[in-house]
C-alpha cells in the first residue's frame, strides 16, 4: 500500500498561539525578499515610499546607491569582527543620501492586538548614526529613538498589515550597525492549522486507514480458510 504526502508552504491565518520572529535567525538572501515576514529595503532621505531591495551579493541585500552598494543590511558570517560588526549579526547601513536602511516586519494574517518589540541597535562602526523603532512609517511618533546604539522592549498594537520598521539613519560614513530585533506576538484562536498539523492529521488519519483495511484483509483471509 503506497503512501503519498504533499507538503507544501501554508499561506493561511496563524493559529492561536505565540509567534516570535528573529531576524537574525530568519536572515537570507536565498529566500527571496520578502522573506516570511521579514523585508529588506531603505527609503529616500525624505522618508517614503519603502523600496525592497532587488538586489544582493555574498550575504548582503543591497541598494546599490553608492560606490559600496549600499544602503545595505548583510549578515557576518566569517569568523572575525568586520566593520564594526561581531561574527553572526546582521548590520543596516544608510545609503550615501542618508537614505534610511530599514528592516522591516509585517504583521501576518490572524496576528491579535498586541506585540511584544525586543533587541538592541549596537554601535558597530565608529559613525555615529540615528536609529529607531517605527510603527506605519510614522516618523513623527516613533516607538523608540537613539543615537547610535541602544535596547529596547516595547509594546504596541498591531492588525494584519501593519508594519514595525527597525532602521538606522541621519548619516552615512562608516555606518554599519549591527542590530538584534524579535517579534513576539499572541495569535487569533481559530484560523486555519500549520503545516505540519495538518501533516500530523494526514498522518494519523492514514494510519487508522491501513489498521482497518489490514483488518478486512485478515478477515477474508480466516472466512476462506
Amino acid at each position: 500500500m503506497g503512501l503519498l504526502f504533499l507538503v507544501g508552504t501554508w499561506a493561511g491565518p496563524l493559529v492561536a498561539g505565540t509567534i516570535i520572529d528573529d531576524a537574525t535567525s530568519a536572515f537570507s538572501v536565498t529566500n527571496g525578499n520578502p522573506n516570511g515576514h521579514w523585508t529588506y529595503g531603505y527609503e529616500t532621505a525624505g522618508g517614503n515610499p519603502f523600496i525592497p531591495y532587488t538586489s544582493h551579493s555574498g550575504n548582503a541585500w543591497l541598494g546599490n546607491i553608492g560606490t559600496d552598494a549600499t544602503p545595505a543590511i548583510w549578515k557576518n558570517d566569517s569568523a572575525s569582527v568586520a566593520y564594526g560588526v561581531a561574527p553572526g549579526q546582521i548590520s543596516l547601513h544608510p545609503g550615501p543620501s542618508y537614505q534610511p536602511a530599514l528592516l522591516r516586519w509585517t504583521a501576518p494574517a490572524g496576528i491579535a492586538a498586541t506585540i511584544q518589540i525586543n533587541g538592541q541597535f549596537f554601535a558597530g562602526d565608529t559613525g555615529i548614526m540615528q536609529v529607531g523603532v517605527i510603527r506605519n512609517d510614522d516618523w513623527v511618533s516613533p516607538l523608540f529613538q537613539a543615537a547610535d546604539s541602544g535596547t529596547f522592549s516595547l509594546t504596541t498594537t498591531v492588525a494584519t498589515g501593519d508594519t514595525i520598521d527597525f532602521a538606522v539613519y541621519g548619516g552615512y560614513g562608516w555606518g554599519n550597525t549591527p542590530i538584534d530585533a524579535r517579534i513576539s506576538a499572541t495569535t487569533t484562536t481559530g484560523g486555519v492549522p500549520e503545516p505540519s498539523t495538518l501533516v500530523l492529521a494526514a498522518v494519523a488519519g492514514l494510519c487508522r486507514v491501513s489498521r482497518t483495511w489490514r483488518r478486512q484483509r485478515q478477515r477474508r483471509i480466516e472466512a476462506s480458510a
